[in-house]
């Protein structure tokens, strides 16, 4: 029997359902259902963010630091929006301030506005794998377990295929078009089935940080029972006195 892997999932997390998104867990403060933190999440987004004008470019800035400022509307598979009026500008802050005052997290509102540079599955890796590190430090997890991880994030590894993307981006037809990909590469279903399900705590450790509000669908891999190949005695080329003398032994034995 294989030795179990440890658990690379954050302890927060929970296994996947069969729905198209997994459970909203927002990272909101701690009170903010009661009516008093109703109101205290009205006062926070009602102050969150500005926006001004950058003349030198002619476009408008919405500036939400600490998280970032941004002057353009991400848009997938498209070049982004510029925000060329004060109006489109105030039109985008005024919804993530609405998406704080629903409970979303301030980062969660604002993550998929931000240049997609900084999101792209890439550079969320790389910082998961920041954390697996300390992990491995604080003998949490298995040095194996991290190796095998940094192999998968690899230029060329299992995961480049989705490197191009934002994880703001990813739908379930990526991922299946990913898993397509990966069995082109010939990998054992087993294999397959552990990157997979590693990717997935990726995008479980973003969700339970407040980073993302969802997790898209993922496909789901069986395990393969490994059979083993018994070959009949009188198939291994035994003669039959031989045959005979082997299952005296057995009775005897038994």
């Amino acid at each position: 029997m294989s030795k179990q892997e440890p658990s690379l999932d954050p302890p927060s997390c929970t296994s996947p359902t069969n729905s198209f998104r997994e459970p909203v867990r927002r990272s909101t403060r701690k009170g903010w259902t009661s009516p008093a933190g109703r109101g205290m999440r009205f006062l926070v987004a009602r102050n969150f963010g500005k926006v001004r004008a950058v003349k030198a470019r002619n476009v408008w800035e919405i500036d939400v630091r600490p998280h970032g400022r941004f002057r353009s509307i991400p848009v997938q598979g498209a070049k982004s929006i510029p925000l060329g009026s004060e109006e489109l500008a105030e039109s985008v802050l005024g919804q993530i301030r609405a998406d704080i005052q629903g409970g979303k997290s301030e980062w969660a509102a604002v993550a998929p506005y931000l240049p997609r540079a900084t999101s792209t599955v890439d550079k969320v890796v790389e910082r998961w794998c920041r954390e697996l590190r300390r992990r491995v430090e604080a003998t949490e997890i298995a040095p194996r377990t991290l190796k095998r991880v940094e192999s998968y994030m690899a230029p060329e590894g299992h995961f480049s295929w989705l490197y191009s993307y934002s994880v703001y981006e990813i739908t379930p037809g990526h991922l299946s078009d990913w898993n397509l990909w990966l069995m082109d590469r010939g990998l054992h279903q087993n294999t397959r089935k552990h990157v997979v399900e590693t990717m997935r705590t990726v995008f479980r450790w973003l969700n339970a940080r407040g980073e993302l509000e969802g997790v898209p669908r993922f496909p789901k891999v069986s395990k393969r029972k490994h059979v083993p190949n018994v070959i009949p005695p009188e198939d291994q080329g035994l003669s039959r006195p031989v045959l005979i003398f082997s299952e005296r032994r057995l009775r005897v034995s038994s």
